[in-house]
């Protein structure tokens, strides 16, 4: 059995360890996600877009509770025995109805966190946007730590995905293209 001694080193040494992460917010360098890498962001800013971040999150959050409802709604709809088409194409409705209010919000909170931004920050900003679009269609990404090669779940740097077969529409119809016929071996030569 530890003994109170040994209890409270242990967790004091914890605590220590674990003061670090608690003392930073989320992201690298403690910034939500680098707060978009933007540069030389003064304390204010900082804590501007901290709290834009957090209202951003409980109003979007709040849509996606609505938006995975209906989606299970639709699920089980599609599953019935007998599926009621009318009460489908109502879950449906919901469900881009949802989709664009979060899209919607979540282009706001860029477009609020441009304001905050000196001129040469805004700039920054806006190329950062162009060269990364996902930053806009994705609420996500402001919760992952990005790294240097990109961001973590993508392949490492300098690395491509391996190429994907030919797909799509061929000669008019809808069906994958057939495999490349194959050249036949050349024939052997005779011994003499």
């Amino acid at each position: 059995m530890i003994g109170k001694a040994q209890s409270l080193a242990c967790f004091v040494c914890l605590a220590f360890l674990s003061a670090g992460a608690l003392a930073h917010g989320f992201g690298p360098g403690g910034q939500p996600w680098g707060y978009f890498r933007i540069p030389d962001l003064t304390e204010k800013q900082k804590s501007d877009m901290d709290e834009l971040w957090s209202q951003y999150l409980k109003e979007v959050l709040l849509k996606e509770a609505d938006l995975h409802k209906a989606e299970a709604e639709l699920q089980v709809a599609l599953a019935s025995e007998s599926p009621d088409t009318a009460k489908i194409d109502n879950i449906i409705s919901t469900i881009s109805a949802l989709k664009g209010e979060i899209f919607s919000k979540h282009v706001h909170f860029v477009l609020q966190i441009k304001k905050l931004l000196n001129p040469a920050q805004a700039k920054w900003f806006s190329m950062e946007l162009i060269s990364n679009p996902h930053l806009i269609l994705q609420r996500h990404m402001m919760d992952v730590p990005r790294q240097e090669g990109g961001f973590q779940g993508g392949m490492p740097q300098g690395q491509q995905p391996p190429p994907m077969p030919p797909q799509g529409i061929q000669g008019g119809s809808c069906e994958q293209a057939p495999p490349p016929a194959q050249m036949p071996a050349e024939p052997k030569k005779r011994a003499k």
